[in-house]
């Protein structure tokens, strides 16, 4: 199921395999009713892989979906400040 991927993509990522929560995640689609939390998710898989601008992009889509995922706004908030943004 959805929340089985979810969970697996979240161990994996808590285990610093980043690409094998990616890959937990991919059959999740961002319009189902775990899309923004999967979205946030994957932002972070894409922080810790290095890869800031695309973890940016979909930090924000997991916002369009959810404007209350916490996650997502705590990701763009420690990217904006790793950049110099935020003070």
């Amino acid at each position: 199921t959805e929340l089985a991927l979810l969970l697996r993509a979240e161990s994996l990522l808590l285990r610093n395999d980043a690409n094998g929560a990616l890959g937990e995640l991919k059959p999740l689609t961002h319009e189902g009713p775990h899309g923004p939390k999967a979205a946030a998710l994957a932002g972070r898989c894409l922080t810790a892989l290095g890869l800031p601008q695309e973890a940016f992009r979909v930090f924000n889509a997991s916002l369009a979906g959810d404007p209350n995922q916490v996650d997502a706004h705590r990701g763009l908030a420690a990217l904006n400040y790793d950049l110099g943004v935020l003070p």
